[in-house]
């Protein structure tokens, strides 16, 4: 899958897997555990909600949601790091979200 995040200029390959945490059943989940811009784009086949664990980044981070029917992003928030984060998609259907640290 190729994704660009909006205010970014590259775009980039993520390998997408299955969550495993229980409470991301079926959520596919990439990341990037780079310590300078680390970064995790979820895919919710459909709506749902799921904890991202972000514990050993003391940082904020941007979560957007893009609207895959539509194609368009419909929500965007700050995120504080250090802690697991509960992400709930904004709607029913399909959602993928980013969460990236600047």
């Amino acid at each position: 899958m190729r994704i660009a995040v909006a205010g970014k200029t590259n775009v980039a390959e993520f390998p997408f897997f299955p969550a495993f945490n229980q409470s991301l059943q079926s959520t596919f989940l990439s990341t990037n555990p780079n310590q300078r811009t680390p970064m995790n784009v979820l895919f919710f086949p459909d709506f749902g909600e799921g904890t991202l664990y972000l514990e050993e980044y003391n940082s904020d981070f941007t979560l957007k949601w893009m609207d895959v029917r539509k194609g368009e992003r419909v929500a965007q928030k700050k995120v504080a790091g250090g802690k697991l984060v509960n992400l709930k998609t904004p709607g029913e259907n399909e959602w993928v979200g980013v969460v990236f640290n600047h």
